[in-house]
């Protein structure tokens, strides 16, 4: 039960306003968490209990929660990995690039990803993306005219099929035919991993087995293991067809699923291990993306007034044609880069966990080495001080005279430093191509309709946040989505 890094030292940043027990430290605040709803809930309400930053024993784990952007940006240098004991948990699902806290791993799989994603080959992914683009369109186009539908739905097979062809190379067709069906159950794994974080006593490894959670996470990887297995394999075959050998210690690898395979096979993973890796990449590059292009559709529906001005700013840009936007022209949408800005500030990843690698003194606070750094990215977000309107949708938080006015760190959507999200540019990109085609090619002729009989958000790699519905936070892991995106949508041009 003690943590993978020990603390050297001690803490003077004050704990929550309640009593600290010997041995479970303020562990009783999670007493009653019984999902991510309930989790969530009891963060945000201790780092409500102190200002700037809260200390807090989770037993003998001690997290420093920060939510303030200047103390952030001071000690982030310090802070560079992620900590063991949190990602650690999650590894115990995938093993790759997000989520490894092993740096030999980390150092290869991240020269892999800058190799496939060197700037000179954007315009070869910017094809890609226009040829997905314009499936998804179609399939957006059959729904006008017939009532409400799930953006969410269409969307996602987007996201997935880019990530397929990119980074696995395997033939992006899920638009057409969803034969993975796999992000349901990888989505139940991350759930049940995250609440295994909340038990220090499932750290023990006959305990987990023999937990009902062991049990329910090991089932659902069952579940998905098949699918991922199989791109393993076919993998291997092409590698064996190429006469290349991801055993040889100068393997080069021509792709991400090459490199988490190669990784694997130096560091003895298993077959299992090796497979399950691959969901990471996969959850990175399907889920967060997709979630934030329809998070932007959305907004953008419930705010005509900015829709109609990023649909201005297409015409000036593109013009009334319904082709897909250049490369040049995407780095052009000065107001769609606004709007998709503030809608990753609303619904951004709402922590993530850091590792102090050295005593910090900061503004009278001592902070101790190894203590893990929880960072509250949603609550930085809605500072009042650097956002002039921080609880409603307003894209003029991200002019470029107020982005000046403000710190750094106080809005860092894909994180910072070298564990900060490498496919930031390439992302960004291929969201606000489609943007950009479904912008020229609908508009929303009446408010979004909702189906929220409880009004519940998801929390997932993302928030799915819904302005200026009061909602409750919850991680929707069996049901449909439904609720998410629902629009009218009506053709522009007939």
């Amino acid at each position: 039960m003690r943590p993978d890094l020990p603390v050297k030292g001690t803490t003077n940043v004050p704990g929550p306003p309640t009593r600290r027990w010997p041995l479970i430290g303020d562990a009783l605040w999670f007493i009653s968490v019984r999902n991510m709803e309930d989790m969530f809930r009891v963060i945000k309400s201790i780092s409500l209990s102190r200002p700037r930053i809260v200390s807090f024993y989770l037993f003998s784990k001690l997290i420093l929660w920060i939510y303030d952007a200047e103390m952030l940006q001071k000690i982030a240098k310090n802070c560079p990995d992620k900590d063991d004991d949190v990602y650690g948990q999650i590894a115990d699902l995938s093993h790759g690039i997000v989520t490894t806290t092993d740096n030999e791993r980390w150092t290869v799989l991240r020269m892999t990803f800058n190799k496939i994603l060197r700037k000179t080959k954007m315009d070869d992914f910017v094809d890609l993306f226009a040829s997905k683009a314009k499936i998804t369109c179609e399939k957006i186009q059959g729904k006008c005219g017939k009532g409400v539908f799930d953006m969410m739905a269409i969307i996602k097979f987007y996201t997935l099929d880019i990530t397929l062809e990119v980074f696995l190379e395997v033939p992006g067709t899920q638009q057409l035919n969803d034969t993975l069906n796999i992000l349901p159950g990888i989505r139940r794994s991350l759930n049940y991993v995250l609440l295994k974080l909340l038990n220090p006593l499932l750290k023990i490894g006959w305990i987990y087995r023999l937990s009902p959670l062991g049990r329910r996470i090991r089932n659902t990887k069952l579940g998905v293991k098949p699918k991922l297995q199989m791109l393993v394999d076919q993998s291997l075959e092409k590698m064996k067809a190429r006469g290349s050998d991801p055993k040889d210690p100068n393997f080069e690898p021509n792709n991400f699923l090459e490199a988490l395979i190669y990784i694997g096979l130096q560091q003895n993973s298993s077959r299992d291990e090796i497979a399950h890796s691959v969901s990471d990449i996969i959850v990175a590059g399907f889920d967060t993306t997709g979630t934030s292009i329809s998070s932007t559709l959305l907004f953008l529906a419930m705010h005509p007034e900015y829709q109609e001005m990023a649909y201005q700013e297409q015409l000036r840009v593109v013009g009334d044609s319904l082709r897909p936007p250049t490369r040049a022209e995407i780095s052009n949408m000065i107001y769609l880069d606004m709007v998709f800005n503030e809608t990753l500030r609303n619904i951004g990843v709402p922590i993530i966990f850091r590792v102090l690698q050295a005593e910090t003194k900061i503004d009278d606070f001592v902070l101790p080495e190894g203590a893990a750094i929880g960072i509250m990215f949603c609550q930085i977000a809605k500072d009042p001080r650097y956002f002039e309107k921080p609880n409603v949708f307003y894209p003029e938080h991200f002019s470029v005279e107020n982005v000046a006015k403000r710190p750094k760190f106080a809005s860092i959507p894909f994180s910072f430093g070298n564990r900060g999200c490498p496919g930031k540019i390439f992302g960004t990109t291929y969201s606000k191509l489609i943007i950009s085609m479904l912008l020229r090619r609908h508009f929303k002729d009446q408010r979004p309709q909702f189906v929220t009989p409880s009004k519940r958000m998801k929390i997932f790699s993302l928030v799915n946040v819904c302005e200026p519905i009061h909602c409750m936070f919850d991680f929707i892991y069996e049901e449909h989505e439904t609720w998410m995106s629902r629009l009218f949508l009506t053709s522009r041009q007939g």
